[in-house]
């Protein structure tokens, strides 16, 4: 037995009806749970990315002095943070960080001496962000890799 066109098309039709109480609607993005500035000595500004917990690469000068300030949600005030630099590089500013009733904190970071990757690794009591640096070949500059924001 052949089934009608019909009752068919109501199958189908059946199908495709979306029941009453479910939604579409996107979920509005998340909020970025950190927001970096670094600042140079001659107050030039970069905000660079964090995506996932890695902070988009940022060039600096042998030796170069910056400021990192950080921004994080308000649910986050008084929460201890840990700032290492395994690679090299001096930091300041990072013994006993918490961030503040405003939702920030600082610290600074001196680059190393050679060209090359620099890396600082930030921890909060449940999350952990990869900030990297590349100290510049001044003397060479086809051995930096392309694309490199620098903060002069």
């Amino acid at each position: 037995m052949k089934p009608s066109l019909p009752l068919g098309l109501a199958f189908l039709a059946s199908l495709l009806i979306v029941p009453s109480g479910t939604s579409f609607a996107q979920e509005p993005p998340e909020e970025n749970p950190l927001e970096v500035e670094i600042t140079s000595a001659s107050n030039a500004k970069r905000n660079p990315l964090n995506q996932n917990g890695f902070v988009s690469r940022i060039g600096l000068r042998p030796g170069q002095v910056i400021s990192i300030g950080l921004k994080f949600n308000e649910e986050r005030t008084g929460e201890q943070l840990i700032v290492s630099s395994p690679d090299g590089g001096v930091l300041s500013g990072h013994d006993n960080l918490s961030i503040s009733s405003t939702s920030n904190a600082s610290f600074s970071y001196q680059a190393g001496a050679a060209p090359g990757l620099y890396r600082i690794v930030l921890q909060t009591a449940s999350e952990e962000y990869l900030f990297e640096f590349y100290v510049l070949d001044l003397t060479d500059p086809t051995k930096n890799p392309p694309r490199v924001r620098i903060v002069d």
